[in-house]
Parts: C-alpha cells; structure tokens; sequence
C-alpha cells in the first residue's frame, strides 16, 4: 500500500477494462468491488436481467447505461430497459 498512485477513483465509480487486461486494485480503507465479465459469460439470462442485478447492488446509472450501450444496440430498447428499472 505504499508508493506512488496510478489512478485514484471516488466511490461509486465505475471502472471498465479491455478483454485480457490486467489490473490490481487497492485501498487504504477497504473497498467492494462487483467484478461482472463482458466477455460472453454473463451472469444472467439477458441484458436486462444483467443490468436488474447491477442495480439491486448499487451500482451508478452511468455505468447501467454503460454497459446496456455494449449489450443492446439498440437505444429505444436501452432507454426501456432503464425505465423498467425505475431508476
């Protein structure tokens, strides 16, 4: 836990890496990490089922909207999507 920084987020960041990437996060104070692969393994029956569950842990409306905008094409069905959230 000592050293220079690399990158600093504030809670309730969403963070996104490349397929294949590497990464090491790391606190001072403790954090929770939802780790959610969008690789083809899904833990979830569909998109919306997906992001249902990324909202039932807290997760930030910008990083739903995120990933819908990586799992559905389609923005009318992205926006429905996150009204039947009711966010």
């Amino acid at each position: 836990m000592h050293g220079d920084v690399v990158r600093s987020y504030s809670a309730g960041s969403a963070v996104f890496y490349n397929k294949g990437s590497t990464h090491r996060p790391l606190s001072i104070d403790g954090a929770r990490v939802l780790y959610i692969p969008f690789d083809g393994i899904i833990f979830g029956k569909s998109p919306e089922d997906l992001v249902a569950k990324m909202h039932k842990v807290g997760t930030s409306e910008e990083a739903l909207e995120y990933a819908l905008h990586w799992m559905v094409p389609d923005e009318a069905e992205r926006r429905k999507i996150m009204e039947r959230l009711v966010i």
